[in-house]
């Protein structure tokens, strides 16, 4: 079986105080698969992710020149998918006008039947011809939308899913404070950024913050500390099967490695815990795009 729209698939988790896993948001394009690698000392993500290559007779993925961590990360994927199945690696910049064919590095004309994009450009032409996209544009348009995503996952009871409210100002946050939920604290980010990017995290009875545009107003849950470290755990399924990740440990409470978070590795017992609704937010959001696409 493929999952047609979220093949690769990474997902953000906190674990409570309890051991019980809540899932916090979905990445279009994750990052970190080489830091699960070394945490873990082994290649186990694009293993995997490769296993859906060889299905496919003329696979392509996309990838970058110029050296932002973004645009070496791309080439070092499809380096490192090659050893485990052959992919042909063309440049985006070659490729966004070709409705037909890719040209690969080694600039020869090739027609897909699978083209792997991350958050590369391709023309939309590809998509219209059933060539198989990983991941599809609708997906993007889905988890990069961060109350939507919450919507979608809500309405499956076997997902723990943090309470979350868009607000538009200082009154509508203290009129949701009110709540219950927000007893252990409150959090406020935006609907469309990634990487911790605009995120804050207060207790209680902080003082609220004024905003100047739409937010999330999102339940804190109060996660376990490790060695006095605040952590969640970014884990990746492929394909609809849970091939783990690791955790993003930080002194600071917003744990994106961005952010100066450290990668450890995932105990088993946190995996077992995770397995299972990793799997079922992949699964939901999967069946949403299938629905509404």
């Amino acid at each position: 079986m493929f999952l047609e729209h979220y093949a690769y698939a990474g997902l953000d988790f906190v674990i409570d105080q309890n051991n019980q896993a809540w899932f916090i948001e979905a990445n279009y394009n994750p990052m970190g698969v080489f830091k699960a690698k070394k945490v873990n000392k082994k290649e186990k993500i694009l293993k995997e992710f490769s296993k859906i290559i060889s299905k496919y007779k003329t696979p392509c993925m996309i990838i970058q020149k110029g050296n932002s961590k973004y645009q070496k990360r791309t080439r070092r994927i499809g380096k490192t998918l090659n050893e485990y199945s052959k992919i042909n690696l063309c440049y985006e910049h070659e490729n966004t006008k070709n409705r037909k064919y890719l040209i690969n590095t080694k600039k020869e004309k090739i027609i897909p039947d699978l083209i792997f994009r991350g958050d590369c450009k391709i023309n939309k032409v590809f998509e219209k011809n059933n060539i198989k996209i990983i991941n599809t544009p609708f997906l993007k348009k889905i988890v990069n939308n961060k109350s939507l995503t919450q919507k979608i996952i809500e309405k499956n009871k076997k997902i723990k899913i943090p309470k979350s409210y868009i607000v538009k100002n200082k009154t509508e946050i203290k009129k949701h404070l009110k709540k219950k939920e927000f007893n252990d604290g409150f959090v406020i980010k935006p609907n469309n950024q990634t990487e911790g990017l605009g995120v804050h995290i207060f207790n209680k009875n902080s003082k609220i913050p004024k905003i100047s545009s739409k937010k999330i107003l999102q339940q804190r849950i109060i996660q376990k500390k490790k060695n006095n470290k605040y952590w969640d755990v970014r884990v990746f399924v492929i394909n609809g099967k849970y091939v783990g990740g690791f955790i993003r440990a930080s002194k600071l409470r917003v744990t994106n490695i961005s952010k100066g978070a450290v990668p450890r590795k995932i105990p088993p017992k946190i995996d077992k815990i995770l397995k299972l609704p990793a799997e079922q937010v992949t699964k939901t959001i999967e069946k949403y795009c299938k629905k509404n696409c």
